[in-house]
């Protein structure tokens, strides 16, 4: 059974690689269909960008797309995870532990005793004083 799959995923490589070589080649030759349009001007020209843009570039669309499944099911039927995430394992580093070593724990609040207000910052008491007068 793997050699069979191994042998589709082989005529499908084929195909895509093949078919987008043919896609791409002829995607340039869009450029100098315009660049021919631009020397030509006049309505031949627009007749040539309207071809262009209307005809040939969705044919190539649909090319393209195609030729795109053909690779995803190349790689499925080969056994590739190339468009699936990997989960990388952690490893404890020297560099880890001096991190933890260094990072510093937060400062604990002031204990206040039963009844008593806590210590205002000199901002906020500054502040009083001026709303004050």
């Amino acid at each position: 059974m793997k050699k069979t799959l191994k042998k589709i995923s082989d005529v499908c490589k084929l195909i895509f690689g093949y078919g987008i070589a043919i896609v791409l080649f002829a995607g340039g030759l869009t450029f100098f269909g315009y660049m021919i349009a631009l020397i030509i001007g006049g309505e031949t020209a627009t007749a040539i960008c309207t071809w262009i843009y209307k005809k040939f570039v969705p044919i190539m669309v649909y090319a393209t797309t195609i030729l795109i499944l053909f690779g995803l099911l190349s790689m499925y039927l080969a056994g590739e995870k190339a468009l699936t995430p990997e989960k990388k394992k952690k490893k404890d580093t020297v560099s880890g532990e001096a991190e933890s070593e260094t990072s510093q724990p937060e400062a604990p609040a002031p204990e206040t005793k039963e009844g008593a207000e806590p210590a205002q910052s000199e901002t906020s008491a500054a502040k009083q004083e001026t709303d004050g007068e």
